[in-house]
């Protein structure tokens, strides 16, 4: 029984008792539910849905966000248990828009679409470079074709010479290798170049469009001058400090609870506050929780309200308004939620 997991008289989990039952993960994520303080009747809730409400749809998107969940943690754990986190913020701190950032992703990734990609997916028949015929993959597209070797021959000779010592067939290990043997400055100028090669070869293969390398070298020299252009610092005239916001009383008869969340930088637990004033501003009681086991910033300032309420019981204050700065909460309590954040009553 669920029963047997909670202890009625502090409304809080065994948490011996769960442990001793449940595997660990399942355990954790048990503890992270909060419960409700006060007697309510139990009731089905759909945790995929804000509203508690269970469609096909919702739970698409569940099963959905679980599969990608566990995908970005099985990625994320070949990358630290190999030390690739330094490779990846290599291409993450790069000072370019964002799409070279995900181009440059994509093709650590191998998701390119390159024709020994498009032949594996079953989308072409050959897998051959539809400029010069051989055979095709991310290597030969951004630098052993024709059209590439005609535009990195244009380019700085030594940053070249560096990036062809690295031989790797691996997309991500070569931009890695890459970008610790090469400045900052020249990391950045092959990434351009890269996606300036791949850019002219699309328009060429798809929209007959032939740009030369004259003119693929002459973007790349006109794209990073406007990124250095762009990453000036721009000289502007002081600001005057905003005034700091003043503080909103209610009516004269009614009472003001603050409320506010917070957590740790260790994780593991939270803690919640309500502080109570009049009108006039004078100080009448405040409360402050510690919750083990949530971390959710969201569901602690749900919490938080729970306790201003509470609060407002203790000083027996029935005109009462309470202000958060947490606008999901606020949206989510005025809407009904209730499978969000769990039956808090």
């Amino acid at each position: 029984m669920v029963s047997d997991l909670i202890e009625p008289t502090l409304a809080c989990w065994r948490e011996e008792v769960v442990r001793q039952v449940f595997v660990s993960a399942n355990a954790e994520a048990i503890l992270k539910i909060p419960l409700c303080t006060r007697h309510v009747d139990d009731f089905w809730a759909w945790s995929g849905d804000p509203k508690g409400r269970f469609s096909v749809k919702s739970a698409y998107k569940l099963i959905h966000k679980m599969k990608m969940g566990r995908e970005d943690w099985l990625d994320e754990a070949e990358e630290m248990s190999s030390g690739e986190s330094k490779g990846w913020s290599s291409i993450w701190g790069l000072q370019v828009p964002s799409k070279l950032k995900i181009f440059t992703w994509r093709l650590a990734r191998h998701s390119l679409p390159t024709s020994d990609v498009l032949h594996r997916r079953n989308m072409l028949p050959s897998h051959v470079c539809a400029l010069c015929g051989a055979a095709d993959n991310w290597r030969h597209s951004l630098i052993d074709c024709n059209y590439a070797r005609c535009v990195w021959a244009l380019s700085n000779e030594d940053m070249v010479q560096h990036m062809c010592m690295q031989r790797d067939d691996q997309a991500k290990r070569w931009i890695f290798l890459t970008s610790e043997s090469l400045s900052q400055e020249e990391f950045t100028t092959m990434i351009v170049t890269l996606w300036a090669i791949w850019a002219a070869r699309r328009k060429i293969i798809h929209e007959g469009i032939y740009r030369t390398p004259f003119s693929t070298n002459g973007f790349v020299t006109s794209y990073l001058a406007d990124l250095k252009q762009i990453q000036k610092p721009v000289d502007r005239p002081p600001t005057t400090p905003r005034a700091r916001p003043t503080r909103q009383p209610p009516p004269d008869d009614h009472v003001k609870i603050n409320v506010d969340a917070a957590v740790p930088r260790a994780g593991g637990r939270g803690a919640v506050g309500a502080v109570c004033r009049d009108a006039s501003g004078v100080f009448l009681g405040a409360s402050a929780v510690i919750v083990n086991n949530i971390e959710d910033p969201e569901v602690l300032e749900v919490l938080a309200t729970r306790e201003a309420l509470a609060l407002a019981d203790d000083l027996y204050e029935h005109k009462v308004f309470i202000a958060s700065d947490c606008m999901a909460a606020v949206e989510a309590i005025k809407g009904g939620t209730a499978a969000a954040y769990g039956n808090n009553g």
